[in-house]
């Protein structure tokens, strides 16, 4: 399938409240060069306060030509947030923009991560990987998860699979630490499949100081949600936090 949001999509996130877009997904190239490229004007045109990443309409934006990773700087910390997909469904990128979308290449995401973790407090990757509908993590995400902590990647945040995966801590042999979720499932969505109904929201809780922003081990998990939707035909009524969901 290719998939076109309207651009309405744009102003509910952000009247939602989300600060932070992450555009690298299988679907990125769905309708194209001209899709992507209206998608990122968009966003520049009626949102430049919102950080949008994982997609370039200008290489001049691109870490693989030579751009800084984006960083967020907050009153009490920088933290680097970093977005990509493992592919885009067999549509190329164009040749004239062979940076328009972030991949999971393993020498881009490494070199971004050492570079991110220099110029900031705390590093954050969101990967678009594994395998639709699997429960279990990939052995392909369970090595670049590694590789990502080994580089320096504090907290790892994955899509993709449309169903929830587990979320475990994650020590390198350099004994770098991350925490990572390997797959959040569908924040909100229609799929009729059980388990695609459930999600999880990365609940994390930062310890700061004056010397370094780690992740708290208390009040830190997930918050377990469940799409609620009529069918037929198949319309989505509201996202729940499962504590509130009847039977």
């Amino acid at each position: 399938p290719c998939f076109n949001a309207d651009y309405s999509l744009c102003d509910s996130l952000v009247g939602a409240g989300f600060d932070v877009i992450c555009h690298a997904t299988n679907h990125a190239m769905d309708k194209g060069r001209k899709g992507l490229i209206n998608c990122a004007k968009y966003w520049k045109e009626n949102y430049p306060q919102i950080t949008v990443l994982g997609i370039h309409d200008t290489a001049d934006t691109s870490t693989s030509c030579g751009a800084e990773p984006v960083i967020l700087d907050l009153p009490d910390m920088k933290i680097a947030v970093l977005n990509y997909t493992y592919g885009t469904n067999g549509i190329p990128l164009p040749d004239d923009m062979p940076y328009a979308v972030d991949l999971l290449d393993e020498e881009q995401v490494a070199a971004d991560i050492r570079r991110a973790e220099e110029l900031a407090d705390f590093t954050i990757v969101c990967p678009h990987w594994g395998t639709e509908y699997q429960k279990t993590p990939s052995s392909y995400q369970k090595k670049f998860a590694l590789q990502m902590t080994e580089a320096g990647a504090d907290l790892i945040i994955g899509t993709h699979p449309h169903v929830p995966q587990p979320v475990e801590w994650i020590t390198a042999e350099n004994s770098n630490q991350s925490l990572c979720y390997y797959s959040l499932g569908n924040y909100a969505s229609t799929q009729k499949k059980a388990l695609s109904m459930l999600e999880e929201m990365a609940w994390v809780t930062f310890h700061v100081t004056e010397e370094d922003v780690s992740i708290s081990t208390e009040n830190t998990g997930v918050v377990p949600l469940v799409c609620h939707y009529n069918s037929p035909p198949v319309r989505l009524e509201q996202v729940y936090p499962l504590e509130d969901y009847t039977e």
